[in-house]
């Protein structure tokens, strides 16, 4: 799977999400989605999730060093564990759908 492909899957992934979350009479849940969706469709946060993504999938190393992804999470005006968080979360995601 490549970047785009990637990215488009964990929308459509999110879209079932989110249609779940709309349901729903809390609306926690709508703004922890919203908040993923905001972060997939934020260039530098997807560019810092990407390659930890792509290294989950590919068990690969391929990593940011610490100093470059706090700096990129800082420009991006988000936590970088709430980055992290939303990668545990896609790769959970993932393997509960390989698992099929």
């Amino acid at each position: 799977m490549n970047e785009v492909q990637a990215r488009t899957w964990i929308k459509s992934v999110g879209s079932v999400i989110l249609e779940g979350a709309s349901i729903t009479n809390t609306t926690v849940d709508d703004a922890v989605v919203k908040m993923f969706f905001d972060a997939v469709d934020n260039d530098i946060v997807w560019g810092l999730l990407w390659p930890l993504i792509d290294g989950i999938f590919e068990e690969s190393t391929l990593v940011k060093s610490d100093l470059e992804f706090v700096a990129a999470a800082e420009k991006a005006s988000i936590d970088p564990l709430t980055i992290l968080a939303i990668i545990t979360a896609i790769y959970d995601l993932w393997k509960k759908f390989r698992a099929r």
